[in-house]
């Protein structure tokens, strides 16, 4: 272990310094955020590099599933052909089939619940930048500090409306 190494477990000393700054102008009021002036060009090409990777996520979400879904298919042409032959006559093919769509079940299932986690993980932090830049309150949420949420009232008269229009 090298004079720089820093023990296992504790995070480097500017990782503390930016993750206070960060807690600290999240804290701060609307009008202490903009005397800071945060740079909102850099603020907004963080969000559309964060959006890019949150569309990525979504593209391997949908991969996920398509992998998934293809033992299903297979296994249904399999039912539905099940009169046409012996099980026991084709079990030296049925085996390996079976081991190769679990696998691509399993891979599929793998794909979806690592896509999830990705999204989830490009919303806190999006969040977190919602939280430092007033620019981004403003124009992504009705309210500060609250998550956006579709009011009720707006479905209701969604509702009422699309009734009334029938």
């Amino acid at each position: 272990m090298g004079p720089s190494a820093e023990p296992p477990g504790k995070a480097p000393p500017e990782a503390v310094h930016a993750e206070k700054v960060v807690s600290d102008v999240a804290q701060a009021t609307p009008a202490e955020k903009k005397a800071l002036a945060i740079d909102h060009k850099l603020v907004m090409s963080e969000v559309q590099l964060l959006l890019a990777e949150k569309r990525t996520a979504f593209a391997l979400l949908r991969t996920g599933v398509t992998v998934a879904l293809v033992p299903l298919s297979l296994w249904t042409v399999l039912v539905a052909t099940s009169r046409l032959y012996n099980v026991l006559d084709v079990m030296w093919l049925l085996v390996p089939l079976m081991a190769i769509a679990v696998a691509l079940f399993a891979l599929g299932l793998y794909l979806v619940v690592h896509a999830l986690l990705h999204v989830r993980h490009i919303e806190n932090v999006m969040l977190g930048l919602r939280q430092t830049d007033t620019l981004l309150e403003t124009l992504l949420f009705r309210e500060v500090g609250a998550r956006y949420l579709p009011s009720f009232r707006v479905l209701r008269r969604f509702r009422r409306g699309s009734k009334g229009a029938s």
